[in-house]
């Protein structure tokens, strides 16, 4: 066997070789450094014209949404206040009503009160009312039984003395006088003063009872007049008492209208998505013109072209290729050698 390149300096070989790798390197770092250093440039000449034409956009588009926003925010926070005032100014209300019930309940049994009151007063006036009648129709029969009564007593009192005048004439005509006289008319005269004494007192007994039955009217009529007073007094106290009950239920109720009546949450939420929505859409469909006309009629090419310029930094196209022929480093560089037979 024998040794190819026996007589060739390998160190020399490998300087030369390591030579010729760092200069394509070089010349390939110079030639990538110049590409990127033109892509850097389109890179930040695009964002530069996207930053500054977004900017004038959303400068606007802020400008026009911030009231927007702002009232959007109030009306959220009007929400949650209104909420809790609905639920404070529910439960006033229930109380109220529940206050109002329970004061209708005493009401109604305080007019129950009332009405009996006036029906036992008025009952009592009625029956003093007719004692009263009864007892002047009594008192009233009385002068006309007494005269009845005195009438027949004249009669049997006149009988009488004409019984003893005739006992006396029939005497006197006998002959008689003196003792035998009064002996012939002593019955007759007796007769005459029985009766007197009895008639004097019937008519003494009729006086006492007309005295009687007048005192019994004027007391039943003192009666009456109370009893009818009191039904009075019944009465005016019912009617006073409707009068102060309808004043308390008129005030009741309006105590309760007088509760604020707040929108509900759900109707609340409802309205402000739907006004934001709104006032959004039309700030935006009214404001979009003067939006872009407010940034300069090359705000959106200005957008598209800085898209485009970052766009076309990023591609790879342009790169120059990387040397494919390169030495390596002392460890891995190899040569290969024929072998002679």
């Amino acid at each position: 066997m024998s040794q190819a390149f026996k007589n060739v300096n390998v160190g020399k070989l490998a300087d030369a070789a390591f030579a010729q790798t760092n200069a394509d390197m070089a010349e390939y770092t110079k030639k990538y450094n110049k590409v990127q250093k033109g892509k850097l440039l389109e890179t930040q000449l695009g964002t530069l014209k996207l930053t500054m034409s977004g900017k004038k956009i959303a400068e606007t588009a802020v400008k026009k949404l911030k009231p927007i926003l702002k009232n959007t925010v109030k009306k959220g926070w009007n929400q949650f206040k209104n909420k809790w005032n609905e639920k404070a100014n529910n439960n006033l209300r229930n109380s109220l009503k529940e206050k109002q019930t329970a004061n209708q309940a005493d009401r109604d049994q305080d007019l129950v009160d009332a009405d009996d009151k006036v029906n036992e007063t008025e009952a009592t006036s009625n029956e003093a009312d007719e004692a009263l009648a009864n007892a002047k129709i009594d008192n009233d029969a009385l002068p006309g039984e007494h005269a009845l009564n005195e009438e027949g007593r004249q009669m049997d009192e006149d009988e009488a003395q004409e019984a003893l005048d005739n006992d006396t004439a029939d005497a006197i005509e006998a002959g008689k006088s003196g003792s035998d006289l009064d002996a012939a008319t002593q019955e007759s005269a007796q007769n005459q003063i029985s009766l007197q004494a009895s008639n004097d007192a019937a008519r003494a007994a009729e006086q006492q009872a007309v005295q009687d039955s007048e005192a019994n009217v004027a007391g039943l009529q003192a009666d009456s007049d109370t009893a009818s007073a009191a039904n009075e007094s019944a009465i005016t106290a019912k009617e006073s008492l409707m009068g102060v009950q309808k004043v308390a239920e008129t005030s009741e109720t309006a105590e309760i209208a007088a509760v604020p009546q707040v929108e509900s949450a759900a109707e609340i939420a409802g309205t402000v998505a739907t006004d934001a929505g709104e006032t959004a859409a039309v700030a935006v469909d009214e404001d979009v013109g003067a939006d872009l006309d407010a940034t300069g009629i090359l705000a959106p090419i200005g957008l598209a072209l800085g898209a485009l310029g970052i766009a076309l930094g990023a591609r790879d196209k342009g790169d120059p290729k990387l040397p494919t022929n390169m030495s390596q480093n002392e460890e891995n560089y190899s040569f290969q050698a024929g072998v002679g037979m």
